[in-house]
């Protein structure tokens, strides 16, 4: 139940040119300008990471998808090496895929590190898996390997590991603060609710409630009322005993007062709110829920065991159309969208689902950036030509899958959708629907 969507559940682009001086042959009082880096030329080992969600049937979780991470991966490899590659580097691709079903997921990322850094010696890595593991990142940046991911850390991570990217998603302390202070501004959180926090009981997961939203409800006025910390989601096996914790945070949050109920959780806030709603129904309990687009409200809607009256009570803030709404014409396609899709269609690959289009387009604008990167770094895939790169490709990106197409550098520097919208459970449709336009962060 990972961003992908999920990890078992609910979540789930030849040749080259000579060196030229910068600014071409300008010179200023007799001095020649120094000469920009040569270009690296020759095939750019990827590594590639994405989710194989084969235990969502057991967990009875219908994620609705025909196209998946890793099948829209290997068909933007191929669309990209038939024009030269990546930067003009032509890719050659390693793949290393985290299995749903398995005991241990951290003991599944240590393995494809170790594949990555030390067996196929790859000089940056896509992350596509929608489970966020500090472990993995912290390997990788022993190896100083960059990392394209499909998941923004917290901000002590995001200073700890600056060779990890995201196109498409806010750092988790960004995340919430976001959703504490446009709820409260909609008027659906006020002085007189009193919020229950479900806190996945992981390390960054304590930070982002300890650093974010605890200082975040406590400016805007807002009452915290109860928390309650389920065991943090490492294997397929962990959900009885999220389950059954999730009933006695019910429970509590029930004697406490609770009326609107949010969760903190850098990779698993599906997970969290479906659990917790379950678990609410089965005690006929119908709180608030504030979500964001990280809580996959379309796909926790239809599961089974959550009651309507338990999504009537949903709120969100959201910058994914593909996870916020089921009416797919309110995502009308950015440019960047539709140059995604084309490449995918020539490959057969054709989404059809809106878990579909929130796969494949997440992963276009993983390897969009990635080649905007090496394109401004003239194909230098080291960790300061990385970083030379991105400062020019954060610039003017275009997203194929955050709301209209944005894409801005304003969270703390980092690259990160530009706008939002709320959306809400419409009952007269049966399905979650935006409730306004598009408003920038």
């Amino acid at each position: 139940m990972a961003r992908q969507p999920g990890t078992a559940g609910i979540g789930g682009q030849s040749g080259t040119s000579a060196a030229t001086t910068s600014g071409g042959t300008a010179q200023a009082a007799g001095v020649t300008a120094a000469p920009a880096p040569r270009a690296v030329t020759g095939p750019i080992r990827v590594g590639f990471m994405y989710a194989n969600n084969d235990a969502a049937t057991t967990a009875g979780v219908d994620n609705n998808m025909t196209v998946t991470a890793g099948k829209a991966m290997k068909a933007l490899v191929t669309s990209y090496n038939a024009v030269g590659g990546l930067g003009g580097r032509r890719i050659q691709p390693f793949y290393e895929h985290l299995n749903s079903s398995s005991n241990d997921y951290e003991t599944d990322y240590a393995a494809a590190c170790a594949a990555f850094t030390q067996d196929d010696h790859v000089s940056v890595v896509i992350n596509s898996v929608g489970l966020y593991s500090e472990s993995f990142q912290s390997c990788l940046a022993k190896a100083n390997t960059p990392v394209v991911s499909d998941l923004g850390p917290d901000l002590p991570d995001a200073r700890q590991f600056p060779l990890m990217v995201t196109p498409d998603d806010l750092l988790a302390d960004t995340r919430v603060v976001q959703v504490v202070q446009r709820m409260k501004a909609s008027g659906w959180l006020t002085a007189q609710n009193k919020i229950g926090v479900v806190i996945e009981d992981c390390p960054i997961d304590n930070r982002i409630f300890t650093n974010a939203l605890k200082p975040a409800i406590a400016r805007a006025g807002l009452h915290l009322a109860a928390t309650a910390s389920p065991h943090c989601f490492q294997a397929i096996g962990d959900l009885g005993t999220i389950s059954g914790q999730m009933g006695s945070a019910v429970v509590s949050f029930r004697s406490a007062g609770v009326d609107r109920v949010m969760f903190v959780s850098l990779g698993e806030e599906g997970t969290m709110c479906f659990e917790f709603m379950v678990a609410a129904g089965q005690q006929n309990w119908y709180p608030g829920y504030a979500m964001s687009s990280m809580t996959y409200a379309t796909t926790v809607a239809t599961q089974s065991g959550v009651k309507q009256q338990e999504i009537e009570n949903s709120r969100g803030v959201g910058w994914n159309p593909y996870t916020d709404t089921d009416d797919l014409k309110q995502a009308p396609l950015s440019n960047a969208a539709r140059e995604c899709l084309s490449r995918l269609d020539k490959a057969g690959v054709r989404p059809t689902t809106g878990n579909d289009f929130f796969a494949a387009l997440g992963v276009c604008d993983q390897f969009a950036l990635l080649d905007r990167i090496l394109q401004a770094s003239r194909g230098d895939a080291t960790a300061s030509g990385f970083l030379r790169g991105l400062a020019t490709a954060q610039q003017g990106f275009q997203s194929a899958i955050n709301v209209g197409g944005s894409a801005s550098t304003w969270d703390h520097g980092r690259l990160g959708p530009g706008a939002y919208r709320f959306f809400a459970w419409n009952s007269s449709k049966g399905a979650f629907v935006y409730t306004s336009g598009p408003a920038p962060f």
